[in-house]
């Protein structure tokens, strides 16, 4: 069967061919004319038709691609996501090991503090040992060595115990 083009275009051929009656003078009715205006409508309809089918598949084409580019963007994004996750877990896992360590450290801090305050205290206790020691065998004369040795031991706690008291301004 043929198309409406192809109709109206043998139907043009058997009035030029005489096969069908014209008139003249033309009139915008003879059905050359209505026929041959309506040729030129479907060729231009045609044409239109198909330059809206190539912006279609264009438009089609740039939805694909924007649609493939929104599901990377979407892994993407769950990607980070995910990741930002597990650096704030990590992060997480760090602090908590950071306030342990601190509570340690703290509590060694409190432990050195105590045996240093135990420590002054055996230095001054030590001081007035040495006192009392002397002032009991200041009428005695003692051996250098062991003079020299009660001196050495005095000092080393003299030093440790005005390290610990603050010095006043």
């Amino acid at each position: 069967m043929l198309t409406l083009q192809e109709r109206i275009d043998a139907a043009l051929l058997r009035i030029k061919n005489g096969h069908a009656p014209m008139r003249i003078p033309a009139d915008p009715t003879d059905p050359d004319w209505v026929l041959e205006d309506c040729a030129k409508k479907i060729e231009r309809l045609t044409q239109q038709l198909a330059d809206a089918k190539e912006i279609h598949d264009a438009q089609r084409v740039m939805c694909e691609h924007l649609e493939a580019e929104k599901q990377a963007l979407q892994r993407e994004i769950t990607f980070e996501k995910e990741a930002n996750k597990r650096l704030c877990d990590t992060a997480m896992l760090q602090l908590n090991e950071c306030a342990e360590l601190k509570a340690k450290v703290e509590a060694q801090a409190a432990e050195l503090e105590e045996a240093a305050q135990h420590r002054a205290a055996l230095a001054a206790q030590n001081i007035r040992y040495y006192h009392v020691v002397r002032d009991v065998f200041d009428n005695y004369e003692l051996p250098n060595d062991v003079d020299d040795k009660l001196m050495a031991v005095t000092k080393q706690d003299e030093d440790a115990l005005s390290s610990r008291t603050p010095k006043k301004e």
